[in-house]
């Protein structure tokens, strides 16, 4: 699971004591302060956008001890779209450290597939499984119960897969639960659909948009640090038009330019930060 930076003010989280000398990334921090505020307040459904590799695992991990400490939630079910994800949730030596990290009591997990183990003890406080597994009659019949026992947190990774009309969301929207969390990355699909779970605004033409409970972007990312990695790679050099987003100004460089101008961090960050 990522790590995070020690840049975070020492504000408290229910349930989260760092142990270890181990602190939230200032955006996983800032999310985890709102959705207390608004779950104190009853709400239900939120978003949280980070950019890859910030540690929206941590972040979701995090929210369910909150969520527990709250009386927010019991159970914790993550929903994730591909094998992958599913076994960097379920890992249990990362689990493990995860929680000790935190300063929280560490929970009971288990992956729901089709051999249905995890309904074999109601009492497991996680579940991770797929949005293949879940929308399928069987997972869905087999979390149902599941999620019957007692108020459970969903947490719907890489929520841009979720289409409020798609197979899975459809499948799966009848599932009982407390509080949703949807996150990602990327937020927007290419077919403008909007995403199951996911607040929404309209802008003056009444096209949906994302409204995010906290987002990370790439500039909040670059300015923090630890988080962007350098790459190497050999290209052929070729010319760039590109325009300020502070200026509007038109600005045509080639790669050997830009590379000249590395250094001036700021400069470059007016062309490539969102």
């Amino acid at each position: 699971m990522p790590g995070s930076s020690a840049r975070s003010a020492s504000s408290e989280l229910p349930g989260i004591q760092p142990q270890d000398g181990f602190s939230f990334r200032d955006g996983q921090r800032a999310f985890l302060e709102k959705l207390a505020a608004a779950w104190k307040k009853g709400e239900t459904n939120h978003l949280g956008v980070f950019v890859p590799g910030y540690g929206k695992t941590i972040a979701a991990l995090s929210a369910f001890v909150v969520a527990r400490a709250m009386g927010a939630a019991e159970k914790l079910v993550v929903f994730v779209p591909r094998g992958n994800l599913r076994d960097q949730y379920a890992d249990p030596e990362e689990l493990a450290q995860t929680f000790a990290s935190l300063g929280a009591r560490p929970p009971s997990f288990c992956v729901a597939d089709s051999d249905e183990v995890f309904l074999k003890n109601l009492a497991t406080e996680i579940v991770i499984t797929t949005y293949q597994y879940a929308s399928g009659a069987g997972g869905r019949r087999a979390l149902r119960e599941f999620c019957q026992q007692a108020d459970s947190l969903f947490v719907f990774d890489e929520v841009h897969h979720l289409a409020v009309d798609g197979t899975w969301a459809q499948e799966i929207s009848d599932l009982p639960y407390a509080r949703s969390i949807g996150l990602s990355g990327t937020p927007l699909r290419s077919d403008g659909k909007t995403l199951f779970g996911v607040p929404h605004t309209e802008d003056e033409n009444g096209v949906p948009y994302y409204d995010a409970l906290h987002e990370v972007t790439m500039r909040d990312a670059h300015a923090e640090g630890g988080i962007l990695k350098r790459v190497d790679a050999h290209v052929v050099d070729y010319d760039l038009q590109m325009i300020r987003e502070d200026t509007g100004e038109e600005v045509n460089l080639s790669l050997s330019e830009m590379r000249e101008i590395a250094d001036e961090e700021d400069d470059l960050d007016a062309y490539f930060a969102r």
